[in-house]
This record gives C-alpha cells, structure tokens and sequence, in this order.
C-alpha cells in the first residue's frame, strides 16, 4: 500500500494553470490533443519513474481528442485518476482508457457549446455591449468591460478548476457529472440576463433611430419581426440578415 502513487493537489494545480492554454496548439489533424498531452504532463512526471515512461504515457495522449475547451477539465480529471490506478496496477493496459476518452467526447462538446457559446458568452458580450452604449464617460464603458470580463470569467475558471477535481473523484463514472441538468440553474439566470440586456439595446437603439429618421425606426422593428419568426420557424441566420437587408433597400428606395 505505501508503493501506490497518489496524485497531489500541487500536480492539480499545476494541471489547471496549463488548461488555459489548452488551445495553443490546436490543429485540423488531432485538435486538442496536444494540448491535453501539455496538460497531462505534471501527472506523468509525478507517476512515472523515468522519462521514458513519461514520454510513453504522453505520447498515447496525442491522438486525436476535441471537447468544449473549459469542459475539457473533466476528461483531464478523470484521465489522471484511470491514469493513477494503471500505474498502480488496479486497471490492466492503456485500452479501457483510451476507449474511454474517446467516449467522452461528445457528452463534453454538446454540453459545454450549450452551456458556454450558446449562454454564458452571449450573455456576457450582451452586458458589455449594454454598457459601451448607456455610458458616454469613458469610466462608464471601462466597467462594462470589466464587467462583462467578470461575468464571463468566473464560471468559466469555475469550470475549469470544477471539472479537474471532479473527473479525478468521480473517474470512469464522470459522465454522470456530463448531464444538462446538472448546469440548468446557471444557464436559466444567464438566458434571463441575456435577455434582459438585448431588451435595453433594442430599445437604446429604437430611441436613437426615431431621433434621426422614423424610416430607420420602422425598418429597425420589422427587421427584428421578421428575424423572431425566422427564428421560430428554425429558417437560419442567413436568411434572417439577407431579408433585413433587402427590406431595408426596398424601403429606402420607396
């Protein structure tokens, strides 16, 4: 028992400082991988005996792999731990682990684009937007930047720092952690926020186009009409923005 490696919560540390730049060297051929090998690096050096068989254990790392990047802390967590009990002989060969973080792939990238690109970031740039357009004083849209850093960012380090220490408990069964559910609460008040901020700039925007030219105000609000029920009859953004051009021209032409 006092053989057995156990990794520390410095290796963590370490680990999660290099998920930041996770992306460095993402390619059309293996996208995260190499990354994934950069990060996985302190828990090689901690469970291996030599650098050859560091180099070995890394290597096998970068094959191919893609996740939503924060969301990548997960598979990084739990590889360590399947990692950590190979070394310590509880898990036979490299196969089961391999099989097993190629599985994660899609639970990882379906949740965290819902959960961050098609949330969190929207709502954030919304808020900032928001700011640079209500405030005149230069102080004013400094903050709202700040502001939309702040809101971005803390869920995001959360998740990072989050999914490492959880893909290392939960190990195998870290999918369980991978379900929609689980972030629903923070994605509502995001949806909420995002809402409300595209409402404050629709109606800064209406109010300053019916200052210079009613025309502006009316093709403005049909524009956004029209976008609502492309949206709803699932028609796609192109056509959305191609009809609000053409019915800007038409009308500006009358």
């Amino acid at each position: 028992m006092s053989d057995k490696k156990k990794l520390s919560v410095w290796v963590f540390v370490r680990v999660f400082f290099r998920t930041l730049i996770l992306q460095a060297v993402w390619n059309f051929k293996s996208l995260l991988s190499v990354g994934v090998s950069f990060a996985l690096v302190p828990v090689a050096k901690h469970l291996c005996k030599d650098k050859q068989e560091q180099a070995k254990m890394l290597r096998r790392h970068l094959y191919f792999f893609n996740s939503q990047p924060y969301f990548a802390s997960f598979a990084l967590g739990a590889i360590a731990r399947l990692e950590e009990e190979r070394i310590n002989g509880q898990i036979e060969g490299t196969e089961k682990i391999d099989a097993f973080k190629n599985a994660l792939i899609g639970p990882l990238g379906a949740v965290g684009d819902l959960y961050f690109w098609g949330t969190i970031k929207p709502a954030s740039i919304l808020l900032g937007l928001t700011g640079a357009l209500y405030f005149d004083a230069l102080l004013g849209k400094l903050l709202s930047i700040l502001a939309m850093l702040i809101v971005f960012n803390v869920p995001h380090l959360r998740i990072r720092a989050k999914g490492l220490w959880k893909g290392y408990q939960r190990g195998y069964e870290i999918y369980k952690s991978l379900k929609s559910e689980k972030f629903a609460r923070i994605r509502f008040i995001y949806q909420l926020a995002g809402a409300f901020f595209m409402g404050m700039i629709i109606s800064f925007l209406l109010v300053t186009t019916l200052q210079v030219d009613y025309i502006q105000s009316i093709v403005f609000v049909l524009g956004i009409l029209m976008a609502a029920v492309f949206y709803k009859r699932k028609k796609g953004n192109y056509l959305t923005v191609i009809s609000s051009v053409v019915l800007a021209l038409i009308i500006g032409l009358i």
